[in-house]
């Protein structure tokens, strides 16, 4: 189960501190921000907001693609060689 949550007015999954949406999350594409330990969220670097913005909205079942890994270890690997 994944957590649905609200930020910006827009919905999205928090997956162990990423947040991504629903589409990004399915197909392992680069998220959207991440929510670190010390609550704040950034998008490349940049503080965009805290963990008090995020409004908890519900835990749903969502399936991952067969792409998924492999658009996973595009990112991690290619993209940046």
């Amino acid at each position: 189960m994944i957590q649905l949550i609200k930020f910006k007015d827009n919905e999205y999954l928090l997956v162990e501190g990423a947040i991504a949406t629903k589409e990004q999350y399915e197909n392992g594409l680069v998220s959207y921000a991440h929510l670190f330990k010390d609550g704040k969220i950034r998008r490349f670097n940049k503080i965009i907001g805290t963990e008090k913005d995020i409004k908890y909205i519900k835990m749903i079942e969502v399936n991952v693609s067969s792409n998924a890994i492999n658009n996973m270890m595009d990112a991690l690997f290619f993209r940046y060689s």
